[in-house]
């Protein structure tokens, strides 16, 4: 998977009400997810959002009821600390051009910049 996308960015079918994502760079990765800055180019400004794709876990039941239910509580919640997400959908494995992207859930969520929690924690 890349690291960093083209001009525009890598378009994913995962679209708001105002068009289409596009990946721009892959900003975080853990065990079983990758997390990308993503693009919506609306006129007269753009929209930066979190794209979180969670590859699915097979041969582990337990883990992936563990994503599914974490993912189910995060939609419920409405918190000026929480980020919303505004939209999620399970994709099958496709290929774009020169790039693979996996089978999972992918969602998009508002774009926190400044660091992470375990960044807050540490200072």
């Amino acid at each position: 998977m890349p690291s960093t996308a083209p001009e525009q960015g890598h378009p994913i079918l995962l679209s708001l009400p105002n068009g289409p994502l596009y990946l721009r760079q892959q900003i975080g990765s853990g065990g079983t997810s990758t997390v990308w800055r993503a693009l919506l180019p609306t006129k007269p400004t753009s929209t930066f959002y979190a794209v979180k794709i969670v590859k699915t876990i097979t041969g582990n039941p337990v883990e992936a009821k563990k994503v599914d239910r974490e993912f189910r509580i995060h939609q419920t919640l409405r918190h000026e600390f929480v980020l919303e997400i505004v939209a999620a959908e399970r994709r099958e494995r496709e290929k774009m051009g020169e790039d693979e992207w996996p089978e999972g859930l992918y969602i998009a969520m508002q774009l926190a910049t400044g660091g992470d929690l375990f960044d807050m924690i540490g200072e």
